[in-house]
């Protein structure tokens, strides 16, 4: 694959996930009989095979629902593993930015590079509708345990 179809694909990733999609990339890679275990888990030699986009809208009334708790005066955090953009864009589709409040998105590797004050400080914030991306289970307890 040439450094210019590694860049198309790329770009049309992060155009399904702009629009709330998740994609996935589907490749294989041929080897002997007799392969090790170490070798089912080397991720050279693959050979592309396409890239599928698959769309799971938010339920209906989850829009209705934040801007109940928002009304309520009751603060929404988005906390997901999925992609920044494709959770940009759910957020954007829920109502994240109702009231005034412009969506933050935050991804898991630069939360885990952020001490416990500046993730409080990033919580503090209420002007902002957070969403935190890409997140692993670690971090979430992180999150709510700051919050607590």
């Amino acid at each position: 694959m040439s450094e210019a179809d590694r860049e198309a694909l790329k770009a049309q990733n992060l155009l399904f996930a702009q629009r709330a999609y998740r994609v996935l990339a589907l490749a294989y890679r041929s080897y002997d009989l007799g392969h090790t275990p170490e070798e089912d888990r080397d991720e050279t030699h693959m050979v592309f095979v396409g890239m599928v986009a698959i769309i799971d809208p938010p339920r209906e009334e989850v829009r209705s629902a934040i801007e109940t708790a928002y009304a309520a005066g009751v603060r929404v955090i988005v906390i997901t593993g999925d992609n920044g953009h494709t959770a940009r864009a759910i957020g954007g589709a829920i109502g994240l930015e109702s009231s005034g409040h412009t969506i933050s998105v935050h991804e898991g590797s630069a939360v885990s590079l952020m001490s416990d004050d500046e993730l409080r400080s990033l919580l503090a914030d209420r002007s902002k509708a957070l969403i935190f991306a890409r997140s692993m289970p670690e971090q979430k307890m992180r999150i709510v345990e700051i919050l607590q």
